[in-house]
């Protein structure tokens, strides 16, 4: 498509792609095992181009947007476009990649069209139990 798009078909495109994150939002928050994303809505839905532009976001909380850039870039970069295949998932919570802290977790997938990647679809979301010694904890037990 160029630039003789007439402004319907690009309002219905552009209203199409900005479905597709809040759709993602809507199965998330529908099937979360975390009360904070189920109930609190407490994370962030995004599409992305191959090489990192943010095309679409959700509705929901922003506080993830600011970082996702950053770490498509470095999941980018530990992950070449080239090794991605159909059905791949990458999830971390590495603050060293700028995940900000240990709860949030975020979910990268390829798009695939015709065997080319064309981007990624992202969530990232908060969780109160990430694994530590109590409920809703990420340190270690006291020790006596």
């Amino acid at each position: 498509m160029g630039a003789d798009v007439d402004p319907v078909t690009l309002e219905v495109l552009w209203s199409r792609l900005r479905g597709i994150p809040t759709e993602m939002g809507s199965h998330l928050s529908r099937t979360a095992y975390s009360a904070v994303i189920k109930y609190a809505r407490d994370f962030s839905t995004a599409v992305f181009t191959w090489d990192g532009r943010m095309l679409a976001q959700g509705v929901y909380a922003p506080g993830h947007l600011g970082s996702m850039p950053f770490m498509v870039d470095k999941i980018r970069e530990h992950f070449p476009l080239e090794e991605w295949n159909p059905g791949d998932v990458v999830l971390t919570n590495d603050p060293r990649i700028n995940s900000g802290h240990l709860p949030d977790l975020f979910v990268f997938a390829p798009i695939f069209w015709e065997g080319e990647i064309l981007g990624f679809c992202v969530i990232g979301g908060h969780h109160l139990d990430i694994g530590g010694a109590g409920t809703a904890s990420m340190r270690r037990a006291p020790t006596t």
